[in-house]
């Protein structure tokens, strides 16, 4: 990312969200917590789920999808 040594990654990374555009959380891009169950379902069929190196549960993504609103 061409950053200097010690720069706020994160900081970074916002910075550059927000210059092309990406909404800073779900909520912003439309989704409510009415959504979580049909995208929790959806990420335990999604062969990424199978290749994660942490396993998940449908509790797991349940909890990640709310801290993502």
């Amino acid at each position: 990312m061409g950053l200097k040594a010690g720069a706020d990654l994160a900081g970074a990374i916002q910075d550059l969200n927000n210059a092309i555009g990406i909404s800073a959380n779900l909520t912003a891009m439309g989704l409510d917590a009415t959504d979580g169950s049909g995208i929790v379902d959806y990420a335990l069929k999604d062969l990424a789920h199978f290749g994660n190196p942490r396993p998940m549960s449908a509790d797991d993504y349940a909890k990640v999808y709310q801290t993502a609103l």
